[in-house]
């Protein structure tokens, strides 16, 4: 019996799942903190009343006292570049880990001057939990570049990266508990504090009224919607263990969502740094095939025909590999035929049915079929670019 509950407890948190989600969603995760952080959001703690600051339990222990400016400017640019540095998967997951007592320290700094908030609290677990799992071994500069510099070195070989992993399921699964008790226990506290009493309505009117929104006050004025409502963001709040069940959790994130938008309509309160943290479970991999498919890519498989013997098109081929999410490219070896070759590399060539784009037209069509890519394509069409044709006839023909 514990045998098989060991087993189930292993497969639930340790099945394969997504590197590329997963690291999507860490470029999601950087994004969402740098734009929460921005440039000088903790300066107010450094320039405060002494006599306002009151440090919180983690700063004491750390025997830590009101910062100078030019000490939060200084820490909160070091997040932001160890932010910047995961975001682009440059050491990704160390410079999370490292990230993450700066943060840390710093909320507990904007947290000891006034009222303690909570809203910021998954976000740092999130970035915690990314760290410590492989969120860098899909979709970073940095794997891409291992992959690309080990295919130059080691000779022929099937370029296609790897796309899943045991240790990618777990990361965002223990997101989703952080989210989840966030909710039950302000659910709890309700109940603990107002009993039953406050989902009869009243409760959510006062705020209601209090908060002076125009939707707000309409709703106000409709006392039995109030108490619907205030049963159903209970009912909301007490269930979201319930998306555990991964079958359940769409569910339970839509409800949330549902919550959010309420709040932020009704109330003016958007606790955006908490809703913001639902876009980490959009499956990043099943949104890049629909588009695929939606844009028709699918339907026009694309051979990329390269020489396995030279080292420079097998690090171009790994790239390649790489930004092919959808697996939308057939890779052909013109050499895997083997033998010794008389002729020298003639580079890579995209064929289809239409027609062949060699050199740099061929990589103008890569970036056009390769969603993950379309970011480069304004870089590829300014003025000057044409150079780049010019500079790959000439290694053509130097060849």
């Amino acid at each position: 019996m514990s045998r098989r509950i060991t087993a189930a407890w292993r497969r639930y948190w340790f099945a394969p799942a997504s590197l590329t989600d997963l690291g999507v969603s860490r470029i999601a995760l950087v994004a969402i903190v740098l734009y929460l952080n921005g440039d000088s959001r903790y300066l107010r703690v450094a320039v405060v009343d002494p006599a306002l600051w009151s440090p919180v339990a983690l700063l004491q222990v750390l025997r830590i006292e009101q910062p100078t400016p030019a000490a939060i400017v200084w820490m909160t640019w070091a997040s932001n570049a160890l932010l910047v540095a995961a975001g682009l998967g440059l050491f990704a997951r160390p410079a999370l880990l490292a990230a993450f007592p700066l943060l840390l320290v710093l909320e507990a700094m904007g947290n000891s001057v006034g009222k303690v908030t909570h809203a910021v609290i998954p976000i740092l677990y999130a970035v915690l939990f990314f760290g410590l799992g492989p969120s860098d071994r899909g979709f970073s500069l940095e794997a891409m570049w291992r992959r690309a510099r080990a295919a130059y070195r080691t000779g022929p070989g099937s370029p296609r990266p790897p796309r899943t992993s045991v240790m990618a399921r777990w990361p965002l699964d223990l997101v989703f508990v952080e989210l989840a008790a966030f909710y039950f226990f302000a659910g709890v506290s309700k109940l603990r504090d107002a009993g039953p009493a406050w989902m009869d309505g009243y409760t959510l009117q006062y705020h209601l009224l209090f908060k002076g929104t125009a939707p707000g006050e309409w709703l106000a004025g409709h006392l039995a919607l109030c108490a619907s409502l205030s049963v159903l963001v209970m009912t909301f709040e007490l269930s979201t263990p319930l998306g555990m069940v991964r079958r359940l959790r769409p569910a339970v994130l839509a409800g949330g969502l549902a919550f959010h938008l309420g709040t932020a309509v009704f109330l003016g309160i958007t606790f955006w740094p908490v809703a913001a943290l639902y876009v980490l479970f959009v499956p990043w991999s099943r949104v890049g095939r629909a588009l695929v498919r939606a844009t028709g890519l699918a339907r026009r498989q694309l051979d990329l025909a390269y020489d396995g013997g030279c080292a420079r098109c097998r690090f171009v081929v790994s790239l390649v590999a790489d930004l092919d999410l959808a697996s939308t490219m057939r890779f052909v070896d013109v050499a895997a035929d083997g033998g010794h070759r008389d002729s020298a590399c003639t580079g890579i060539r995209v064929v289809d049915a239409r027609r062949t784009a060699a050199g740099f037209d061929a990589f103008r069509r890569l970036a056009w079929v390769l969603p993950a890519a379309w970011p480069t394509i304004p870089l590829l069409y300014v003025p000057g670019v044409w150079l780049g044709r010019r500079v790959a006839s000439s290694h053509e023909e130097m060849r």
